[in-house]
């Protein structure tokens, strides 16, 4: 996967650098867990800091639009080790009296 940095804001308010950035890649739209891995290596930071936002693919092409944010001192988790939700239990209805 190619990644390429189109441009990079600093937002002190929040502590967190926002990156916009281009990626290609081959095959299927990689995942946020590949995105966040791929930008902590190749930004030399721990991956629990990176939260990728979004993840825009270009129709029929290899391509994409990313939004990440770096984050100082928030820890994001990895995305490979999130877990869906539990569904949410039923209400049993009211018995009547």
């Amino acid at each position: 996967m190619e990644f390429h940095i189109i441009s990079e804001k600093q937002n002190p308010v929040m502590k967190r650098r926002e990156l916009f950035a281009e990626i290609k890649y081959n095959g299927a739209t990689p995942s946020k867990a590949h995105i966040q891995e791929h930008v902590a290596s190749k930004l030399s930071i721990d991956p629990e800091h990176v939260e990728i936002s979004k993840i825009l693919s270009e129709h029929g092409k290899p391509e994409g639009k990313v939004w990440i944010k770096i984050w100082e001192h928030k820890k994001v988790g990895l995305h490979s080790q999130k877990s869906k939700a539990e569904p949410a239990k039923e209400a049993k209805p009211e018995e009547k009296k």
